[in-house]
């Protein structure tokens, strides 16, 4: 999986199993993407479960229309080609 702009951090201890997303658009996918013993699989329950769970959601009620991820990574990849271009253009 590929995400760009948020990282999820997983805590296990004593104090209980915490998943953390960052400031991230959570979809079913970034879920697919823990460890299999949070999850399961293929009709397995998970070994563990997940105590707390934070998402950072800054934009939650944010009154504007985000792009989607997809053009917004679309967006991201043009303007490195871009600078990889000058880049390349001024040696």
């Amino acid at each position: 999986m590929f995400n760009i702009g948020a990282v999820m951090f997983l805590f296990e201890g004593s104090f209980g199993n915490i998943l953390h997303t960052g400031d991230c658009r959570l979809t079913p996918e970034c879920l697919q993407n823990l460890p299999e013993k949070y999850i399961g699989r293929k009709g397995k329950e998970p070994q563990c479960r997940l105590d707390y769970v934070f998402l950072d959601c800054t934009f939650g009620r944010f009154s504007r229309n985000l792009p989607s991820k997809h053009s917004a990574i679309r967006l991201v990849v043009l303007v490195c080609l871009v600078i990889f271009v000058l880049i390349v253009l001024s040696l």
